[in-house]
């Protein structure tokens, strides 16, 4: 009766690690993701600024600093 109840628990430990390692595994593909998506929205950013503060003294359009 004991050693049932111990294998018992030991099985429910084992799910809820693997249960974990996955949701991790998960959150850190989601993570990646979302810095990629962040990073490449920042680049855009950056080179519509570049674009700007070049072409805006030939366009007639006021300096950004």
């Amino acid at each position: 009766m004991l050693q049932h109840r111990l294998r018992a628990r030991r099985f429910g430990k084992r799910a809820v690690s693997w249960l974990g390692i996955v949701v991790v595994l998960v959150a850190l593909y989601l993570a990646i993701k979302v810095a990629g998506a962040v990073l490449k929205l920042v680049m855009w950013a950056l080179v519509l600024l570049g674009l700007y503060w070049f072409l805006a003294p030939y366009m007639g359009l006021p300096p950004l600093f």
